[in-house]
């Protein structure tokens, strides 16, 4: 009875989960429908089976116990104070924007943007103790209430962030994979993100609400037949989306907001790895906090991208990684090593140019092992799982000879012939290269870009976030640093510039066109992914920070809060009043 009771709270949350994918597809029965029921039917004893052994029962115990523990420490927020300051944030936000819109009515954008400003600001005052004691949960919030205002607020349509059109269609697609069914919406929706990106066509608060009503008319429309996306581990990045786009529709939104929903999933799931990354890092908090609300970051993750995922676990699986490392009497044990290497390798298959960042793990010390076996083998499971990862990149180049993919908005683009001249004049493409990535890394390319929010325009401030980074990259440190080896600061180093190598030269064959003296469409974006890592190893050194701990931290968030906020203002939410 007792290992029934265990699982019996988990069996509930998958038969919610059912009853929402079943809700998501009344209406279109197919051959996977009937595949769905039976293993519905079918996962309950089996799971009931499996809770008998020893192994599944154990981790049932401890995962049941890992809820109660956090279950427990939610018992010791003051509900009560949190309930009144939301309260009145809400009250004041209202009062606020009633006298700001007074002539021309009730705004939704201005209010949730002013309502967002008072719960930071509430934040930030009322709880300054827990800015002091938990980085994590300030951070959470903060992703959370600012992200949330980016996906609601933003024009429901494609052409917003870069390549959104890509990843919705790859979303949608996994969210009907069991029936296999979209709706005209979706297909207007791809229509439009050409006009929206260049034009902005959708801009102001009459042309949006047209759209709107346009897109939810065509969602009443018969579903139309689409493709279906394999789950495999490159996709994975769009599993959030695609499960905030079937809860939308199983609670029958309508399709505007089941668009939002994709979106917002896409950014709790962000929220969620950022919140798990400060948690295990023992110093270093806050420079995650600090890139993961860079603006551009923030901005995909509430849009339909792929790179918030890839930021998100890389982010933590460095943490992970370095937080290990700031503990050098612990040892490290099969779970830690699991958790390392899934989150890098999850984190880099979408893109498996930053594969080569899993070796970085080779670096780990001997005497955080047991044996010298166990560090064998550790090191032969690091090397088997770069090289996995990275055959998803090297071999359908082999196969296809340097042309498995080319994207023909470059111009001329000839990925062969791209690839034959950069065999027969390597030093001439070194020299190239060495050019294009001194411009590239250069601090004004920096303040150009790190404000940069793609068809958004940009929010300004790039100078402060520079000073932000690298202020914090140099004092959010204590003596823990000393333990991150030369080796792993080298390697950090050495390989996170080898994937922006492999980045500019991927692009150089696959959109630069023929023969091209520079390389084009290697983003500044493909930066993010190692800007962690790589300012944590240029900062973890032993300097002593003197500042108070609370003014530290709140005067960052409240610098970062200010680019967000005052970018959105600029951007979005200015355009749709009147």
């Amino acid at each position: 009875m007792n290992k029934i009771k265990n699982v019996l709270p988990w069996l509930i949350a998958i038969l919610f989960g059912e009853i929402l994918i079943y809700m998501s597809l009344i209406g279109r029965p197919s051959v996977w429908w009937s595949a769905y029921v039976i293993a519905a039917i079918l996962i309950h004893p089996i799971i009931i089976l499996l809770n008998m052994t020893n192994w599944f029962g154990n981790f049932i115990v401890r995962l049941n116990k890992a809820v109660r523990n956090e279950c427990n420490k939610l018992k010791s927020v003051k509900w009560k104070k949190l309930v009144i300051v939301i309260l009145i944030d809400c009250v004041g936000a209202l009062a606020v924007e009633t006298i700001l819109d007074y002539h021309i009515g009730f705004n939704w954008r201005v209010y949730l943007w002013l309502l967002a400003i008072a719960l930071i600001i509430s934040l930030i005052v009322c709880y300054r103790k827990a800015i002091m004691l938990r980085v994590e949960n300030i951070a959470l919030t903060i992703i959370i209430v600012v992200g949330s205002l980016y996906a609601f607020t933003m024009p429901i349509s494609c052409g917003i962030a870069w390549d959104d059109e890509t990843h919705f269609r790859s979303a949608f697609m996994m969210s009907h994979m069991i029936d296999g069914y979209s709706s005209a919406g979706d297909a207007a929706i791809l229509n439009q993100f050409v006009n929206t990106a260049l034009q902005h066509d959708i801009y102001t608060a009459e042309a949006h609400a047209q759209w709107i009503n346009s897109l939810d008319m065509y969602n009443q429309s018969k579903p139309i037949q689409c493709g279906r996306l394999k789950p495999v581990v490159q996709n994975w990045c769009y599993i959030p989306s695609a499960i905030g786009l079937t809860v939308g529709r199983a609670l029958s939104f309508p399709y505007h907001m089941q668009f939002v929903m994709g979106r917002w999933f896409n950014l709790l799931a962000y929220a969620l790895l950022i919140f798990l990354s400060i948690k295990k890092i023992k110093t270093g908090k806050m420079l995650i906090a600090t890139v993961s609300l860079l603006p551009p970051c923030i901005f995909m993750a509430a849009s339909y991208s792929r790179d918030p995922w890839m930021i998100g676990f890389i982010i933590y699986g460095f943490s992970y990684l370095f937080g290990e490392l700031q503990e050098p009497q612990k040892k490290i044990k099969v779970k830690d090593v699991i958790i390392i290497l899934g989150a890098l390798v999850i984190g880099t298959m979408p893109k498996a140019i930053y594969a080569p960042l899993i070796l970085v793990a080779l670096f780990v010390p001997k005497s955080k092992f047991n044996t010298e076996k166990q560090h064998r083998i550790y090191i032969m499971c690091v090397l088997g799982v770069t090289l996995l990862a990275l055959a998803t990149f090297v071999l359908p180049f082999i196969v296809a000879r340097g042309g498995s993919q080319q994207d023909n908005r470059g111009g001329a683009v000839n990925a062969v012939g791209q690839t034959a001249y950069i065999l027969a004049d390597p030093i001439g493409y070194i020299i190239m290269l060495v050019d294009f990535l001194k411009g590239y890394f250069s601090l004004d390319h920096a303040n150009e870009f790190l404000p940069y929010v793609h068809y958004f325009g940009t929010m300004g401030h790039g100078i402060l976030i520079e000073l932000v980074l690298s202020i914090v990259a140099l004092t959010d440190c204590d003596n823990s640093g000393r333990y991150i080896g030369w080796k792993i600061r080298v390697s950090t180093l050495v390989l996170s510039l080898g994937c922006i190598i492999l980045a500019a030269t991927a692009m150089y064959i696959a959109f630069t066109p023929y023969m091209y003296e520079t390389i084009l469409g290697c983003q500044y974006r493909y930066v993010l992914q190692i800007l962690f890592p790589v300012l944590f190893v240029l900062g973890s050194v032993p300097i002593k920070n003197k500042i108070n701990v609370i003014w530290y931290r709140s005067g960052i968030f409240a610098v970062m809060c200010y680019i967000l906020m005052s970018g959105i203002w600029n951007l979005c939410i200015s355009g749709f009043r009147g």
